[in-house]
């Protein structure tokens, strides 16, 4: 038996072997003499048979948010080119004999043919008429029959108009235009070999551009005079490998709620000049929702600034920096928070070994000034923190800290160099530092004189809500491979260092938690919402000017948030560049503070249980341009909600958008037409669905509280159009 198993395989081996030996002269044949070995067809003897060698594209991967929408993705495209030559034919097969036949085919009647394309592309008639009469061989119409998508190009297409032909491409197309631009970046469309046509050029296009642009491939064969590849004829192929998918740790709705906070405070004043805010779990370091403003559509690029300012901004970070002075006095053992120190102007000098001291007014010309130039007498240290008193800091750096701990504290808390999140460039500058000055150093201990990032801020802080231990911010969740699902990348929590004890870590907490309930700061006062803790710390700092002075005509305001403040689950930052009034940003970031709480369902020292109900998750299909009928065939079996808004026949927008992911018990709003639309019952929707009715109809919306519809003005079944404004209260 195994003498004949084995007369077996090797009687198999010899016929894959002459087989392939077979299959290899074959294409030896047809690359050497242009003939098929087993065809016995002379393709270079054949007429109009060239040799064609053809890149197969790599499909760049897709990016999503955290709950699976498409943020960037390829977009097959269309350019409609019309031929004008009488001379022009092509091959069709008669329906009747099944012959193949030669027939004109050019733009016979340019009237009909600009008449019946116009409404489809939006159009003037008389100008595609005009291309159309050209003596030419072939026209295009310019950008309005470019990049058209492929609903259009069907449309077109089921008029049977001769003449008429296409040339695809592929782009980069992003469904969510500016939701986080900045974050996700663009693309250059028209890049070189084995990039798939791509390559990123900024943001996470460009930080994972290879991980993204997969590998193209190739092709060559002969073909015939249509360029079509003739039978047997394939000389070699190569397939394209396709990129990656990466997707982000972003919220959906706690990054439009950082979108429409950073816009609102863009618009608050003209002198507004940039405005940046980050969102992050306290405990894991994923980042929720992150961006800066001026911010810009990446499919129009219509581009104001191309600065990412969380990341690639230094900036001097105001009173935010105290309470990593604060921490390292407590960390160090000498701390009291109820001792009383001086808190009228600080004069600067030095002692024998050239240490920070305090010295009498008249002995030294440098001097520290609380803001406003305000002077509190005999003060502690803990009422000093919660009003942001500079002379407390610098205080604290003489008396219980001194230069060598404070440089210390600093790089433990990773000021001075790189954050090196994955998918983020933070450029070439991680802020800057002068202590061997002692009037820099003693500034630094507010924030002053020294600069960082929003990046290095924000993971500062996350020791304080990690029993001492700090948390690296990250944005990647997952790289996967498309064609097997494989992850080959997920993100994770990630330690950096333990800068300071635990039992310093919940003091910070606690003054924090005392700036915002104390009602001693007014601005921060207004952060307080009733049934969850908040815990903060402002920032107020100058701007140097082009002359390199500084000046109180810009300032950077900011915000550390600590929510809830016992046992943070939430740090926000928020900063933006204004004048010396510091309170307008402030009801802004209070509506976000209520979408992360609502979002999060977060209550005081834990997240709030969800209810254990299993749910499926759908991938959303495309349902724009098919009739209502098509529409309940392919939702059926899935457990959502369907709204239907209009009075047409077929979907022309829809919510969410194709390919997102979606779970049972969702609403899925679906528009038919401007007209015909009626009121549908609100009562229990979320902000963000009320916020998709809005996009999708243009009817106006005005808001009031947080959680979920709990009433509304017009009556379900009403008949309403954009004349009509509906007040909506919602409830937690």
């Amino acid at each position: 038996m195994k003498r004949s198993n084995n007369i077996k395989i090797t009687l198999l081996s010899i016929v894959i072997l002459v087989a392939g030996a077979l299959l290899l002269a074959n294409v030896l044949l047809l690359d050497i003499k242009g003939k098929n070995f087993f065809a016995e067809v002379d393709f270079r003897q054949a007429e109009g048979v060239s040799i064609v060698n053809r890149t197969i594209r790599a499909e760049r991967g897709d990016v999503r948010d955290g709950d699976g929408n498409i943020i960037a993705m390829d977009k097959r495209v269309y350019k409609i080119i019309f031929i004008l030559s009488p001379t022009h034919k092509k091959t069709v097969v008669d329906g009747e004999s099944g012959k193949k036949m030669v027939v004109p085919d050019y733009v016979s009647d340019p009237r009909d043919t600009a008449k019946a394309i116009a409404p489809i592309l939006g159009v003037d008639e008389e100008y595609i008429y005009s291309r159309l009469t050209l003596n030419r061989y072939q026209v295009e119409i310019g950008t309005a029959g470019s990049n058209l998508d492929s609903d259009t190009k069907k449309k077109i297409e089921d008029l049977k108009l001769p003449g008429i032909t296409w040339e695809s491409s592929t782009r980069r197309y992003y469904p969510m235009g500016s939701f986080a631009s900045h974050l996700v970046g663009y693309v250059n469309n028209n890049a070189p070999e084995n990039s798939g046509g791509m390559a990123g050029l900024s943001g996470v296009e460009r930080q994972l551009n290879e991980q993204l642009s997969g590998s193209d491939g190739h092709q060559q064969y002969y073909s015939d005079v249509n360029n079509n590849m003739l039978p047997g004829g394939e000389l070699e192929k190569v397939d394209a490998i396709n990129g990656y998918d990466v997707t982000l740790t972003l919220n959906n709705v706690l990054q439009r709620g950082v979108n429409d906070m950073l816009d609102s405070i863009m618009h608050i004043g003209s002198d507004v000049d940039k405005a940046w805010a980050i969102v992050m779990d306290a405990k894991s370091g994923a980042i929720y929702a992150y961006n800066s403003y001026p911010t810009f559509d990446p499919n129009t690029m219509n581009v104001e600034d191309y600065n990412d300012y969380c990341a690639t901004l230094p900036y001097e970070p105001g009173s935010t920096m105290k309470s990593i002075t604060y921490a390292a006095a407590i960390d160090l053992g000498h701390f009291n928070k109820d001792a009383q120190f001086n808190a009228n102007n600080y004069y600067i000098g030095t002692d024998s070994r050239g240490n920070l001291k305090r010295v009498q007014k008249g002995q030294s010309s440098m001097v520290i000034h609380n803001s406003g130039n305000a002077q509190y007498g005999m003060t502690t240290f803990e009422r000093a923190f919660i009003n942001s008193y500079n002379v407390g800091t610098v205080t604290l750096l003489e008396e219980q800290i001194g230069k060598q701990n404070w440089e210390k504290y600093v790089d433990a808390f990773g000021f001075f160099k790189p954050v090196d999140v994955m998918g983020i460039s933070e450029g070439g500058n991680y802020g800057l530092h002068n202590f061997t000055n002692v009037y820099s150093l003693a500034c630094s201990s507010f924030g002053s004189g020294m600069s960082c990032n929003a990046l290095q801020m924000i993971q500062a802080y996350s020791a304080f809500c990690n029993e001492g231990t700090m948390i690296k911010p990250y944005i990647i969740e997952s790289i996967s491979d498309p064609a097997t699902g494989e992850k080959i990348y997920q993100g994770s929590r990630q330690e950096v260092s333990t800068p300071i004890k635990a039992s310093t870590a919940r003091q910070m907490l606690e003054l924090m938690y005392q700036v915002c309930h104390s009602g001693y700061h007014v601005s921060a006062h207004t952060l307080e919402i009733p049934g969850i803790t908040v815990g903060c710390k402002t920032g107020t700092a100058p701007v140097v000017n082009e002359q390199g002075v500084y000046t109180y005509d810009d300032v950077i305001h900011s915000v550390m948030i600590t929510l809830p403040a016992d046992d943070p689950q939430v740090l926000v930052y928020v900063a933006y560049q204004d004048s010396l009034d510091r309170q307008r940003n402030f009801k802004y970031v209070k509506t976000l503070l209520q979408q992360c709480i609502d979002e999060l369902k977060l209550m005081n020292g834990q997240q709030r249980p969800e209810k254990q109900e299993k749910k499926e998750i759908y991938i959303m299909d495309n349902l724009r341009n098919h009739t209502l009928d098509y529409v309940s065939d392919a939702l059926s079996g899935k457990s959502v909600e369907t709204v239907i808004l209009g009075s047409g026949d077929s979907v022309i927008r829809q919510y969410p958008l194709e390919d997102s992911r979606i779970i049972s018990g969702q609403r899925i709003l679906l528009l038919t037409s401007s007209d015909g639309i009626v009121m549908p019952d609100m009562h229990g929707w979320s902000r963000s669905e009320v916020m998709a009715f809005w996009d999708l109809t243009g009817i106006g919306i005005k808001t009031e509280g947080y959680g979920f519809v709990s009433s509304q003005s017009v009556e379900p079944g009403t008949p309403i159009d954009k004349s009509v404004i509906i007040n909506l209260k919602f409830e937690d």
